[in-house]
């Protein structure tokens, strides 16, 4: 029987707006007993957060974390990236039934901008990447010249708490919430409760899942280029987005091999518009363990082209059509069946968005 490790990737867009319900205490409340204008109220609440905490990325700021609250483990770091060339193989390179997947993974954004030059014509394509966690290697990441100065995704301020080396998450949290948690920043408090409260994806304390970590990433020190995107900022660089990051697991047996990372990417009030624009991940997978990525291969099953026998085709796994729910997903796998390790099989790595 085929096993599998799927990441899920949801991807939100919203809206800004500034309006907000003050008659429900956003920061307690359980998101499910909300109608539909109170969870419009409650997105724009949370907005609005979102944007009163907003300063440029710290490299000082970069923090990890062991995640594991499910069948899966691995490190991620607050710069976006999951796993990383300097961990240890098996270990926390998103290991699975004993077998570590992945080299590193992390979001990309890229967009094509006019920039200063003497051509008014002239554009760059810039791709915004948070690779380089620990090790800032300039081959896994996009870095200044300096080696040093990391170009591309670094982690806002006030989402952890300072002098402490962790992500703030829920799954690492003391069981008295009257005392403030290692990780967790003081701006999380909430005097009325007398306790500290989690600002989980879904609500409040008593709807997260088994864990999750939450943070807030931007790209203003990418200056590979001659693009300005706030006006009168100029020290102020790359595309002028924002990224808030959750990554959430589930130790429910329908989701226990699986990571869910939600991703909000807006622009910064502040910056100019883009109309040019891709989102999307980057990884290395290595199925069989970190010294047997040789022979790994990869596919992509797109969306079903109903008439069109052809593409179908493509679509049977097993000797069965597969399901609505397995398409539009890349997947990885090694055809030989053999890992590092002789006595575990590799399974299947996938994620879709």
């Amino acid at each position: 029987m085929k096993k599998y490790l799927f990441l899920s990737f949801l991807l939100m867009s919203v809206t800004i707006t500034f309006a907000q319900t003050k008659k429900i205490d956003f920061r307690t409340v359980d998101i499910k007993y909300l109608n539909q204008q109170q969870k419009i109220d409650f997105q724009r609440w949370r907005d609005e957060q979102f944007r009163m905490l907003k300063s440029s990325g710290l490299q000082s700021e970069v923090k990890s974390l062991v995640i594991q609250g499910n069948k899966i483990r691995s490190i991620i770091y607050n710069t976006g990236a999951i796993s990383n060339p300097g961990v240890q193989g098996n270990v926390l390179d998103l290991v699975w039934n004993g077998l570590g997947y992945g080299y590193e993974f992390g979001p990309l954004i890229g967009s094509m901008v006019p920039v200063v030059s003497s051509n008014p014509f002239d554009s760059a394509k810039i791709i915004i990447d948070g690779f380089g966690g620990s090790s800032k290697s300039t081959a896994d990441g996009d870095f200044a010249p300096d080696g040093i100065t990391k170009w591309g995704w670094l982690p806002s301020p006030g989402y952890s708490a300072p002098g402490q080396n962790d992500i703030a998450s829920w799954g690492a949290r003391t069981s008295d919430l009257r005392i403030r948690p290692k990780s967790w920043p003081e701006s999380w408090y909430n005097a009325i409760l007398g306790e500290y409260v989690y600002p989980s994806f879904l609500g409040g304390n008593s709807s997260v899942p088994d864990e999750e970590v939450y943070y807030v990433v931007d790209d203003s020190t990418d200056a590979e280029f001659q693009y300005f995107p706030i006006v009168g900022i100029p020290e102020h660089r790359g595309l002028g987005v924002d990224l808030e990051v959750r990554t959430m697991q589930f130790s429910n047996p329908l989701a226990e091999d699986i990571i869910f990372l939600v991703y909000t990417a807006e622009n910064d009030v502040r910056s100019k518009p883009l109309s040019k624009v891709f989102f999307g991940m980057f990884g290395d997978p290595h199925i069989g363990g970190n010294n047997d990525y040789s022979d790994d291969a990869a596919e992509f099953i797109g969306a079903r082209a109903i008439g069109i026998p052809a593409f179908d085709n493509r679509l049977i796994a097993d000797g069965k059509l597969t399901t609505p729910l397995s398409r539009n997903i890349v997947y990885s796998w090694d055809p030989d069946g053999k890992s590092q390790i002789s006595t575990i099989a590799p399974g299947y790595f996938g994620y879709k968005f």
